[in-house]
């Protein structure tokens, strides 16, 4: 009897522990309309019109989580998804390690494929006392900035995130990560990533061997990947 009793415990011990070690969250984006050259003008009307229909995926397992796009049922819908996201910055997928604290996009780009590694960036959020509710979630507010590097300069762009620290995996959109709590809500720029479902303690096997680093090509840091992109824009378009 005391037995039956002691693995009964254990195995509520073990629901407990998946549901707090593991999720499965899918992501919507709104893309807010600003003011663009003429130039993108259409550009940005495709992926306005388009982006509705992209979800994203976060798995998440103990210390590991992949961030990836959902693929569109028709090649016409892929077509306009992909224009949209290269303007969210979001055609590749992403693997975190908050073990050895790295994150590795898997992108296509410049007719390649790249593995550029970032660090977990941790030591970068602004946490502050500002909350919302997010769902039947309450969600702290935190900041960091988004930077980008081209041929014009280096920019700075402020980044906003909302976590649950009622969820405790430190995981969310793209290469943010870090938070003591699940990120729901993402501004990045002009793009709001943001939870639509959240499911904790349900990945299978599958889903949790899909949550591995990417393989094939040697990692480069996001400078060399900027050198790349500067030297072929230089070679195409004289650097304009």
């Amino acid at each position: 009897m005391k037995r039956i009793m002691y693995l009964i415990l254990l195995g509520c011990i073990n629901c407990v522990f998946a549901q707090q070690n593991s999720v499965e969250v899918t992501y919507k984006v709104d893309l807010v309309e600003t003011e663009v050259s003429e130039v993108l003008k259409d550009i940005y009307k495709i992926a306005y019109d388009n982006v509705k229909f992209i979800d994203f995926k976060l798995l998440g397992y103990a210390k590991e989580s992949l961030f990836y796009r959902e693929k569109l049922l028709t090649n016409d819908a892929e077509k306009g998804a992909d224009i949209a996201l290269t303007i969210l910055g979001a055609k590749g997928r992403f693997f975190t390690n908050l073990e050895n604290g790295l994150v590795y996009e898997d992108l296509p780009a410049f007719g390649e494929r790249f593995i550029v590694k970032h660090p977990v960036i941790t030591n970068e959020w602004k946490l502050t006392k500002n909350s919302k509710s997010i769902g039947k979630y309450l969600c702290y507010k935190a900041t960091t900035t988004y930077v980008v590097n081209n041929s014009k300069g280096r920019f700075e762009f402020p980044v906003i995130a909302w976590y649950a620290p009622e969820i405790n995996l430190s995981f969310g959109p793209k290469n943010y990560s870090g938070l003591p709590g699940l990120i729901l809500e993402l501004r990045e720029k002009d793009r709001i990533f943001y939870a639509d479902k959240i499911n904790l303690g349900q990945l299978d096997e599958k889903q949790r061997k899909l949550i591995a680093p990417p393989k094939g090509k040697k990692p480069i840091t996001q400078a060399e990947f900027d050198a790349i992109g500067a030297k072929i824009a230089k070679e195409r378009f004289g650097g304009r």
